[in-house]
């Protein structure tokens, strides 16, 4: 029997179909004793144009890395400074300076702040201020233990409520004691 034209015959030199060996091609357009063939993905874009990043990219990546370090750097500062403090151990205390105000509204004339005598305690320091915290009295030095505010002073305290306190100093310079804030109130 014959075999048919298209199967296994030679191309022949007259433009039959096949290749230039004279063997007809299989459907996919191999040849015919070539290895079945895998699909091939094809990019749109070269691979080379993927290879260097963008320059948007670059600026961005950088940023997050500053960023990044910046906290880094903030936390780190935070946690050495508070395994610094607990190295340093407990913090001197200062000894508490008992101190007697008004405890009901006074008139501006009638103010008298009194705190206790600390031994060693050569001046005391007085400070007020009203409760927004506009200062009327900063660090004024006073010899004894009482203060009532003179009349060019009275100005300052208008109606409403104000914190004082007070530290005892010895002649270096050095604080002995201070005193918790306390109110009182000018009507």
């Amino acid at each position: 029997m014959g075999a048919r034209r298209d199967e296994a015959e030679p191309l022949r030199p007259n433009g039959a179909p096949g290749n230039r060996d004279g063997m007809k091609l299989r459907a996919d357009g191999a040849h015919p004793h070539a290895p079945p063939s895998r699909p091939v993905l094809r990019t749109a874009a070269a691979p080379a144009a993927r290879a260097l990043p963008q320059p948007g990219r670059i600026a961005w990546w950088l940023w997050v890395l500053l960023m990044g370090s910046l906290v880094f750097f903030a936390v780190a500062r935070v946690y050495v400074r508070h395994e610094n403090a607990k190295l340093a151990g407990p913090l001197e205390t200062v000894p508490l300076l008992q101190t007697t105000g008004p405890t009901d509204p006074v008139r501006a004339g009638a103010l008298d702040l009194v705190w206790g005598e600390v031994p060693g305690a050569t001046i005391y320091r007085l400070s007020v201020s009203s409760i927004t915290g506009q200062i009327v009295v900063e660090a004024l030095p006073v010899d004894g233990t009482e203060w009532i505010p003179p009349d060019e002073a009275l100005p300052g305290l208008v109606r409403g409520e104000y914190r004082w306190s007070v530290e005892a100093m010895d002649e270096t310079g050095t604080v002995l004691a201070k005193s918790a804030e306390r109110t009182f109130r000018v009507m």
